[in-house]
This record gives C-alpha cells, sequence and structure tokens, in this order.
C-alpha cells in the first residue's frame, strides 16, 4: 500500500454521482459531505429533526462545476418540492457520504 502524503491527501476529491429523479423529469448530480458538513448536518438533526431532509438535499445538489446548486437561503423553495424526489436525493447521499441505515432510518421517522 502506498503512504500518502499531504499532498496526496489534499488533491483527492470527494465522490460525486448522479442520482434519477423522474418526478423532475430528469438527474441531479451530488455529492459526497465533508467531514464539516456531516458534523453540522448531525448537529442541525439533533436540533430540529424536521430540517433533515431539505438540508441534505441542498448541502449535496451539486453543479457541474461541483459548487452548490442551492444556497442555504433557497432550502425553503427547496423543501416546497416533490417529497418522493426529495427522499430520493436524501437516500442516496446518506449512501455516498458513509452515513449508516440506521441512522437515515432515525431521520426518516422525524
Amino acid at each position: 500500500m502506498n503512504k500518502l502524503s499531504i499532498d496526496d491527501i489534499l488533491k483527492i476529491d470527494l465522490k460525486t454521482e448522479m442520482v434519477e429523479v423522474p418526478e423532475w423529469g430528469g438527474s441531479v448530480t451530488i455529492k459526497e459531505l465533508n467531514a464539516k458538513e456531516v458534523e453540522d448536518f448531525g448537529i442541525t438533526v439533533n436540533k430540529s429533526p424536521g430540517d433533515a431532509l431539505g438540508l441534505m438535499c441542498q448541502l449535496s445538489i451539486v453543479n457541474d462545476d461541483g459548487t452548490k446548486m442551492f444556497h442555504k437561503n433557497k432550502i425553503d423553495q427547496l423543501i416546497g418540492k416533490s417529497h418522493s424526489a426529495l427522499l430520493k436525493i436524501f437516500n442516496a447521499s446518506m449512501v455516498l457520504s458513509g452515513l449508516s441505515d440506521k441512522a437515515a432510518e432515525d431521520i426518516e421517522k422525524n
């Protein structure tokens, strides 16, 4: 196994994948959450579980250049969209970001 240098580690990009969203007539690109985003997500979910769906989608949906498509001030507009569409994105984002199935189940219950 190769020993990584600091430069090797810092140039590694977060994973992305396409998620089909038939409700919207196409697909979106999602990215793996970074460590800070996972921590922020966990803090928010513990304080206000009802915000989990919108926040996860806001954090993970990205443009082609990797920038977030929805900024925090657009979450209200985003959560006004199809629940089933957002749930597809949420579930795919949870898996891509390495968050447990148990965490996803707990969040969905709330």
